[in-house]
């Protein structure tokens, strides 16, 4: 996922979740007034997530959440997921021998990890059928990355083509999603976030500043 294909995909996170602003109340079948999921003591404080589908800057992936609203209205929440990654593809290895170089193609498959606490904001609060969340998150990746000549990275160092170097990245990240929450207990979102990296380390080595990005579907239940 290009930069251009991920600011296109959190402008239409934006637009449709400004839908949801009024969605604040669901209403009887006869339009008489809320139901009564609408009241603040059917919905709890905590939920667990399943995250089946994650992609970064760094690969695709699985992982899960926990988050946890504040107040009876949960405008504000606490969310922690934590994402695993890999990145299968192929690499050019230039190998010296006695009269130059022979160059070969190596397939390899570099994994990462990320932990990414942080907070949510619902700006009409989270306790309805439809609702739109902005988020702030502090992320920590760590895993591998192999080298090769191909334009990857700008190493800063002498490094071998195809061995694997340890990679670490750090950053905030703003996300927006949009939750739908079925029978005040089932929960389904797609969520989208950007950011930069403040530090982006590989074999301990600082390496230029970097994007942070990820688009992620999730599946979840509030207890």
């Amino acid at each position: 996922m290009n930069l251009k294909k991920l600011i296109l995909l959190l402008i239409i996170i934006s637009v449709i979740s400004g839908a949801a602003f009024c969605q604040d109340k669901i209403y009887k079948r006869d339009g008489t007034g809320p139901s009564s999921i609408d009241k603040a003591s059917n919905f709890k404080r905590n939920q667990v997530s399943i995250i089946p589908f994650v992609i970064t800057e760094t690969g695709k992936g699985f992982g899960v959440g926990y988050e946890h609203f504040f107040g009876k209205k949960g405008v504000l929440s606490f969310y922690i997921p934590i994402y695993f990654t890999k990145n299968t593809y192929s690499v050019e290895i230039d190998t010296l021998i006695q009269y130059g170089k022979s160059m070969y193609t190596k397939s390899v498959t570099d994994p990462m990890y990320y932990v990414s606490p942080g907070i949510k904001f619902y700006p009409t609060g989270s306790n309805g059928v439809v609702k739109y969340a902005l988020g702030l998150a502090y992320t920590i990746a760590n895993g591998t990355i192999t080298a090769s000549e191909d334009g990857r990275l700008t190493y800063n160092f002498a490094y071998t083509d195809g061995a694997r170097y340890s990679r670490s990245m750090t950053g905030f990240v703003i996300s927006n999603s949009l939750n739908i929450l079925a029978m005040s207990r089932i929960h389904i979102a797609l969520e989208a976030g950007c950011g930069l990296t403040f530090s982006n380390n590989t074999s301990s080595t600082p390496q230029d500043m970097g994007l942070l990005y990820y688009f992620s579907l999730q599946a979840g239940y509030r207890f």
